[in-house]
């Protein structure tokens, strides 16, 4: 991803997600750390919001741009795939974590040496 700003001048920095150092939770969402790379080693923090995830999913699939753009390259396919994949273990875990948090299970042991009374 490029980032480009008036204040950089002719300036363009590269942000790879893929090279991220860390994500975390915090109260507003999740925050994404890493250092972007060469030419400009600058330390970088990205905060998501519930918001945020709604809006980049709905900039995707408004207007024709990235739809267009995804159905004329000659990658189509490989972006398909990875989409397909990384939306499909996303949902996938999600489903598996309110499944976790609405089903009674067993009392969690924060001490192994504690046993829960019978």
């Amino acid at each position: 991803m490029d980032l480009w700003s008036k204040g950089l001048g002719k300036r363009v920095l590269s942000l790879n997600l893929q090279e991220y150092e860390g994500v975390e939770k915090c109260d507003e969402g999740i925050i994404i750390k890493g250092v972007m790379g060469a030419p400009v080693f600058w330390e970088y923090k990205v905060t998501m919001t519930e918001a945020d995830f709604v809006d980049f999913f709905s900039l995707l699939t408004k207007g024709n741009g990235a739809v267009d753009f995804i159905i004329h390259s000659p990658n189509r396919w490989k972006i398909y795939y990875r989409v397909v994949k990384n939306v499909t273990t996303f949902l996938l875990l999600s489903a598996l974590a309110v499944v976790k948090m609405v089903l009674p299970g067993k009392k969690q042991v924060s001490n192994p040496q504690e046993q829960p009374s019978k």
